[in-house]
């Protein structure tokens, strides 16, 4: 018996043979009516090439037909996947299936073609020459489509590579030597595209007719013939149009320098006022519109061809980038529009913004009639900013600080800066003094000795201005601003710094114990009230991080004792070594001409670095402000400038260190915090804290005890110690803690050694301060070595919200004045038989039903977590 496969070849094969009969009985009658007027040898001649052609169109035409190593549809798959392989490995098996395919019709193709070349010599007989002529061109056709198929695979190639170029000119889009090459290569590439597309064009209306392609299987495979021909011209138009994006994409990296030139802080390329800035803003825009259109352009074409793959992926990200291109150019526009005013006047300024002519208060009135309109532009510069960072984030785009990965920064600052002047704006005349002369207290702490807003007081400032003029700054040695002959006078030093430390009185140096920053200005008010007899309208605590910070956005200062300028890259060396050889005042001649360079800004871009500066210490309460006055006080509240221990209906969590050891060891200490919460039992969560410490200080480092051990007589000593941490955990007022990590009391600590305790006693307590459930305890970290601080607690009821169906959990995590940074690993269990509906951060779900959230604490930061019941137990 014949399988179903060789019944069917048989039936196509009879087929044409009764064609091929059909044809030589009509020749035959042919042959008759030539020979009736006795053309003998033209009959025989016609009848001989008939039936050769017959059979050699015959046998090619089955073997084309019939042949399964020979699918005309793979070369449609071949080509239509080759542009969207970024990686090259699809381009090359592509080529080999196209080099296959030709391999294996070469033979029938030839064999039709020898036998069109017999079409003429039986002109006679019109349809036999039609036929065999009309076969060899779509044997033609054929062999063109190949012909096309490689090359477009060659020019899919040649773009793969230049596209990968392009991506990394983007980044350093300076090389305007190397743009220029890369873009004469995609006008080739884009050209060979197109030819590609016309030639193919051309064939298919060039190709003849014959009457076997009308007949099954040949009539199939002439279908996927045109198949592939319409996909090739797909992926000729596509390779066009990704040929002009990345071009499109060139011209936005160039139009990106300018930008990035004017806001680079190097030295000259500000000089030109805010008309080059505006230029180079619009200039920016128009070309990212461009390229948002080319963009849209590609992505129509990939999607014609199936849009998956991982060069449609790519293409995908930069229309998202090409939407935030445009966003920022508009954004960039709007807001020079907005602050031009402003710039304007203080540009005039001979003295720059503290002169005394009252320029920063008349410049930040301008701004005051248009927060509307700056707070769209910061909305949509931040919605730039998240697009440009996720897409950096994924890989999308590559990382950079030149060319379009730099705008990344660029946004970020300029967005920081608007915030700072629209936040201050409103209430600009009453912090500067419009009216009526203003002076505050500065502190100057020290992050490498933390205290709870910050770090131990090493240096004290006044600083007083009126009209938006700086008047005067004195400094005060942090020793001598207390009054020692009135020390009655002093408030009594907080319970854990009086049995830690042995304060048995409260002076300035220590006035940062408070994690509230609110209740620390009060106190440090109050106490330079009966050190110094003088009233001040605020207070504000600055530490060697924002200070870093203002260094770098000002480009450098000049030091006391002259030589290379302070940089960010060596400030935090030149202030050690220089209290090494001065002692603190030297960070008074540091401050002095940091405050000199913050007074000359002029220029746009450096006044927005400025201002992008002061926003990221005040965001990580390296900055922190009070104000007596309630407006201006409200007004930073309501911004979380004013290091508050905030108010919230949700969980919280707020780890609070301060060393209690007389070192400056915290610049070691890498921090860590598990959070583990249970929703399952939604009435009482439950939470499971770790806060982990790791001391990275040397080997040679003194021993832990006695506490009050010289530590040594340099700062390269004093950072590698052991260190004395009196730990506070701010909770949820309501909390219950059930079980509670050991911390005994050294035997060779103060509290012992001044009567307080005894050794081994447990230091763990539990208390309550700022609305909030507190424990607080004193841990030892040696040099070298790990330690953890564990609680297990009851959380209220009131930090689950339910709904219906869904479940809201909120916890607010706040960030500590002075370190830098902490991890957190927060794993949330849901309640029974409901799964994540929404989160405010990235989210991973765990194998055990967990949902796991990673932070880098810098910042308060607020968590919004979603449940919903699955829809199986809905009801």
């Amino acid at each position: 018996m014949f399988t179903s496969g060789e019944s069917r070849n048989g039936s196509v094969v009879a087929e044409i043979l009764r064609k091929l009969d059909l044809a030589v009985s009509w020749a035959g009658r042919a042959v008759e009516v030539h020979l009736s007027r006795r053309w003998p040898v033209l009959a025989a001649i016609g009848v001989a090439g008939l039936v050769i052609a017959g059979m050699a169109v015959a046998y090619a035409g089955a073997s084309l037909a019939l042949s399964d190593d020979i699918d005309l549809e793979q070369l449609r798959g071949a080509v239509d996947e080759s542009l969207l392989d970024e990686e090259g490995a699809g381009l090359e098996g592509a080529s080999a299936d196209v080099d296959l395919l030709r391999d294996r019709s070469t033979m029938p193709l030839r064999l039709i073609r020898w036998a069109g070349r017999m079409g003429p010599s039986i002109a006679w007989l019109p349809i036999a020459s039609t036929e065999s002529m009309g076969l060899a061109a779509q044997a033609g056709r054929v062999d063109s489509d190949l012909d096309a198929a490689s090359s477009l695979l060659e020019w899919a190639a040649k773009f793969t590579a230049t596209f990968e170029q392009a991506e990394s000119a983007m980044v350093r889009s300076g090389d305007r030597a190397r743009i220029a090459e890369l873009r004469s290569s995609l006008e080739e590439i884009g050209t060979g595209f197109e030819d590609g597309r016309t030639g193919l064009s051309d064939q298919g209306r060039s190709a003849g007719y014959a009457l076997m392609t009308s007949v099954p299987p040949f009539s199939g495979m002439f279908d996927d013939l045109e198949t592939a021909e319409v996909s090739l011209v797909r992926v000729t138009q596509a390779g066009e149009s990704a040929s002009r994006l990345v071009a499109a994409l060139l011209d936005l990296a160039e139009a990106s320098q300018p930008l990035l030139t004017q806001f680079s802080g190097d030295a000259g390329a500000e000089g030109n006022g805010a008309e080059p800035i505006y230029v180079a803003l619009t200039d920016f825009r128009q070309t990212a519109i461009d390229a948002r259109s080319s963009a849209a352009d590609v992505i129509d074409a990939i999607s014609e061809l199936g849009g998956s793959g991982a060069f449609s992926e790519k293409l995908e990200a930069l229309d998202r980038l090409m939407d935030a291109a445009v966003i920022i150019g508009e954004a960039g526009v709007l807001g020079f529009e907005a602050l031009r005013p402003a710039y304007e006047i203080i540009s005039q300024s001979e003295s720059g913004i503290l002169d005394g002519e009252g320029v920063l208060p008349e410049a930040l009135a301008t701004l005051r009639d248009r927060t509307e309109e700056i707070d769209d532009v910061i909305a949509r510069l931040a919605e730039a900013e998240e697009t440009l960072r996720d897409l950096v984030a994924d890989g999308s785009i590559l990382s950079g600080s030149t060319g379009l990965p730099g705008m990344l920064d660029y946004v970020a600052e300029v967005r920081s800066g608007l915030e700072l002047v629209n936040g201050i704006a409103p209430v600009a005349d009453e912090l500067l003094g419009h009216s009526d002369p203003r002076k505050y207290l500065m502190l100057g702490q020290s992050a490498d000795e933390l205290r709870g807003t910050g770090g131990f007081v090493s240096g004290i400032w006044t600083m007083t201005v009126q009209d938006g003029s700086l008047d005067g700054v004195s400094y005060y040695d942090v020793v001598r601003v207390d009054d020692w002959d009135r020390l009655v006078l002093y408030p009594a030093a907080p319970p854990g710094l009086e049995e830690h430390m042995n304060a048995w009185v409260w002076l300035l140096r220590d006035v940062s114990w408070d994690p509230d920053f609110r209740a620390t200005a009060q106190s440090a008010s109050a106490m330079f009230k009966i050190g110094q007899n003088q009233d001040v309208d605020g207070v504000l605590a600055i530490n060697q991080w924002a200070l870093l910070g203002l260094v770098q956005a000002v480009g450098g200062i000049t030091p006391p004792e002259g030589g290379e300028p302070i940089t960010a890259n060596n400030l935090i060396t030149v202030l050690e070594r220089g209290t090494d050889l001065h002692g603190r005042a030297y960070m008074d001649l540091v401050l002095q001409g940091l405050i000199d360079e913050f007074a000359s800004q002029s220029t746009l871009p450096g006044l927005v670095r400025l201002a992008s500066a002061v926003l990221r210490a005040l965001e990580s309460k390296d900055l922190v402000f009070y104000f007596e006055n309630s407006d201006a006080q409200n007004a930073v509240e309501d911004l979380g400038w004013a290091g508050a221990v905030e108010p919230t209906a949700g969980d919280y969590l707020y780890v609070v260190d301060s060393n209690v050891g007389w070192s400056k060891v915290d610049r070691n200490i890498e921090r860590e915090i598990s959070y583990v919460v249970d929703l399952s039992r939604v009435e009482r969560p439950r939470a499971t804290l770790n806060v982990g410490y790791t001391n990275h200080s040397g080997p040679d480092s003194p021993p832990c005890e006695p506490q009050w051990l010289n530590r040594g007589a340099d700062y390269s000593q004093l950072v590698n110690a052991c260190y004395w941490d009196f730990v506070r955990v701010y909770m949820s007022e309501g909390s219950r803690i059930l079980s509670q990590s050991e911390l005994p009391l050294p035997e060779l600590s103060v509290s012992v050694e001044i009567g307080k305790g005894v050794p081994g006693q447990e230091t763990g307590a539990i208390s309550a301060l700022h609305d909030k459930a507190v424990f607080s305890g004193l841990l030892i970290v040696p040099a070298g070595s790990s330690r953890e601080v564990s609680l297990v607690y009851d959380l209220p009821g009131r930090v689950v919200k339910q709904d219906g169906n869904s479940v809201g959990y909120e916890l607010l995590l706040q960030k500590q004045p002075g370190v830098r940074d902490r991890n957190v690993s927060i794993h949330l269990i849901p309640p029974d038989g409901y799964s994540v509906s929404a989160s405010s951060v990235p989210y991973a779900l765990l194998g055990d039903g967990r949902v796991r959230l990673n932070r880098r604490l810098n910042s308060d930061e607020s968590i919004r977590v979603s449940f919903a019941k699955d829809r199986a137990q809905g009801g």
